[in-house]
């Protein structure tokens, strides 16, 4: 079976519908549009943030959404051993809820 490349690298088999293949992009060029308008840009962050699940747009959304004290707990706490920040995590959680 065909494979082409998607984004980041990763492969997608032919059989993936153009439908879902173009939401996967679309998301991940959501992603990338957030964290680069992030004064200062926050883009580098594009890998820690898929490890920790954060992958669409919606995983943003519910990350503004959520609990403060939740989101620390089990968010804020392995970004922060992943290599983010308090002052990167803080202008991320900052734009989000601007979203």
């Amino acid at each position: 079976m065909p494979v082409s490349p998607g984004p980041r690298g990763t492969e997608y088999s032919a059989s993936v519908s153009d439908a879902t293949s173009h939401t996967i992009v679309t998301s991940a060029a959501q992603i990338e549009s957030v964290l680069s308008s992030c004064q200062p840009s926050l883009l580098h962050l594009l890998p820690i943030l898929e490890e920790l699940g954060v992958r669409r747009s919606e995983h943003m959304t519910a990350l503004a959404r959520m609990r403060e004290g939740t989101r620390d707990r089990e968010v804020k706490e392995e970004a922060l051993k992943k290599g983010v920040t308090v002052v990167e995590w803080a202008i991320l959680i900052d734009k989000l809820q601007t979203l």
